[in-house]
């Protein structure tokens, strides 16, 4: 099988350069669904991260976007293993989150901006895959904006298996990796109209019928595009349930005890996304929201200056 940065496309080009944003939590699919989209026409970055022991057929990430989203999250003291929500001194929760986006995006939107010329040239059809955009969603939003119609994605796994994975590859205690997904998740739900996702899927989904999720999710983003013969045979090929190393039974959401309720609250609307209306998304996710601000400020994350927001230091974005 070739592992090509890109396949020939099978989409129909649009008048406007065309984004597809994959979306989710590490260890959740977001590789594989981002190589899976190159069988369907979209692009891979010109210099892709190099595959490693704990992901063996890539990870499929733009190393100019990597660089900078880790840059990024450093100059907040963050990190992507960090799973606490950024509050800033004199603000909710709520007002923290407003407040970041809108600094952020004006700091490093320029940034970005370059990252993505950098990663993808001139490029017409176009995957970006990171993890980190989850929290960092409407500044790579607005970036976007200027060169491309951006398509967000977002594909789910149950937590209890991503914490295992975590805890298996980083040692990561299961509770930390639980509220991480956590974070994650709700970065990408509650990121705002601008990060508005297209479509939503799950890891089981992608692994049982990878070409009938893959038609589904070009489908939902307006573009038309099949693949038969040996493409096909290629992608069910890379698309493998061997590759998936963690399992957990729908009982053990509840059994679990390091899942918290809105966790397993947010995996639940996560299963039920597409049979819900806009208005019971909103109404659902506001609740959970809530309840996620109420118990993460039981923990007291601790308070940014608001002068840690200032402009970004003049160095290249991938550097």
């Amino acid at each position: 099988m070739s592992l090509g940065k890109c396949d020939a496309p099978t989409t129909q080009a649009a008048d406007r350069a065309a984004a597809v944003v994959v979306l989710g939590m590490h260890r959740s699919g977001t590789s594989a669904l981002s190589r899976s989209l190159s069988f369907f026409g979209f692009r891979q970055a010109a210099s892709l991260l190099p595959a490693q022991a704990d992901n063996p057929k890539g990870f499929w990430e733009a190393r100019p976007v990597v660089r900078l989203n880790n840059r990024i999250l450093r100059s907040v003291g963050s990190g992507w293993s960090d799973p606490a929500p950024w509050r800033v001194e004199g603000r909710s929760l709520a007002e923290s989150r407003d407040f970041v986006a809108e600094r952020l995006t004006e700091m490093w939107s320029a940034p970005a901006r370059a990252a993505l010329r950098s990663a993808y040239g001139t490029a017409r059809s176009v995957v970006i895959k990171d993890p980190r955009i989850c929290l960092l969603a409407p500044l790579w939003s607005a970036a976007l904006s200027e060169s491309y119609d951006a398509h967000f994605v977002f594909i789910h796994r149950n937590p209890v298996e991503v914490a295992r994975s975590l805890n298996c590859r980083n040692g990561m205690d299961e509770a930390r990796a639980a509220r991480l997904w956590l974070r994650y998740a709700l970065g990408a739900l509650a990121a705002g109209p601008s990060v508005a996702l297209a479509s939503v899927l799950s890891y089981d989904e992608l692994l049982r019928d990878p070409a009938a999720a893959l038609s589904a999710l070009v489908a939902d983003i307006g573009r038309e595009g099949t693949i038969a013969g040996k493409r096909l045979k290629e992608l069910r090929e890379f698309v493998s349930p061997s590759d998936r190393h963690h399992t957990a039974a729908p009982s053990e959401l509840n059994e679990a005890g390091f899942l918290s309720p809105p966790v397993r609250e947010t995996y639940d609307l996560l299963l039920r996304w597409r049979a819900l209306t806009a208005d019971a998304r909103a109404e659902a996710l506001a609740a959970i929201m809530a309840a996620y601000d109420a118990r993460e400020m039981q923990d007291a994350p601790p308070a940014l200056s608001p002068g840690l927001f200032g402009p970004p230091h003049e160095q290249s974005p991938t550097a």
